[in-house]
């Protein structure tokens, strides 16, 4: 089972500060072999990203044809939205990719810090950013269940938002992953609720990456089988680098 995490970042061209719906399409094509693969930062219907809907359009330039997207906010981020859902609003959230169809599909919502904090934005410096309501999506399967989920960047938050995930995991009393961008480091999350990374590799930033933000998360390494980092592949959009693997669960 080859599975990846990817912060999208909805597209958005890094140095150019652009979003191009072909140069979208092309880098997606890199992730082909992948079996499942979580998205972070997903738009869906934002003028910002002309209408797309990008888990529909990337899990089709993977050809992975079963997708799942859950929205964190309606509106648009960093201006004006609300958490309350509204159907004639654009969304922005998460999503995961499949090849093979699941089971089932669940949805789990959290709250945002009441504040914000300064934020590292490409192209602009840190900048103070309001937080935002969370979302996570996850696909159940036989054998397993994974999540994919992007964690608050406010301190704290951050941490009491995975063990909320980590514990709402546990009801389906198989082995869990959450897959995404976690706004952690390592050591922290290995404290905190002592699951485990399955892939040790620095994701931020794509150019010169100092830091691990993105994980493939376990509580019990033992029940995926056999592990193997795959090679990132060479991107042209976002701020974060991908993470992939092989690994031996069916």
């Amino acid at each position: 089972m080859r599975i990846a995490t990817w912060n999208l970042l909805h597209g958005l061209g890094i140095p150019d500060g652009k979003y191009d719906h072909d140069r979208l399409i092309a880098n997606a094509q890199l992730f082909s072999e992948m079996d499942l693969v979580a998205l972070q930062e997903v738009d869906r219907g934002q003028p910002r990203t002309q209408l797309d809907h990008q888990a529909e359009i990337v899990g089709e330039a993977m050809s992975l044809p079963y997708h799942a997207f859950s929205p964190a906010l309606f509106g648009t981020p960093g201006e004006k939205w609300q958490s309350a859902h509204h159907p004639d609003l654009p969304q922005f959230g998460v999503a995961l990719l499949s090849r093979r169809a699941p089971l089932a599909i669940h949805h789990f919502t959290m709250k945002g810090a009441p504040f914000g904090a300064p934020l590292f934005i490409p192209n602009s410096g840190f900048i103070y950013i309001k937080d935002e309501p969370r979302a996570a999506v996850a696909m159940e399967f036989e054998n397993f269940v994974i999540a994919s989920t992007h964690l608050s960047f406010v301190p704290g938050y951050n941490v009491a938002q995975l063990r909320k995930l980590t514990k709402w995991l546990k009801q389906f009393a198989k082995p869990a992953m959450i897959a995404g961008d976690l706004n952690l480091p390592p050591a922290l999350i290995q404290k905190s609720t002592r699951w485990k990374s399955l892939a040790q590799l620095k994701t931020y930033p794509r150019w010169g990456a100092r830091t691990q933000l993105d994980y493939l998360l376990v509580e019990d390494p033992s029940m995926w089988g056999a592990i193997t980092t795959l090679p990132t592949p060479s991107l042209t959009i976002s701020d974060h680098l991908p993470l992939l693997l092989d690994c031996g669960i069916e």
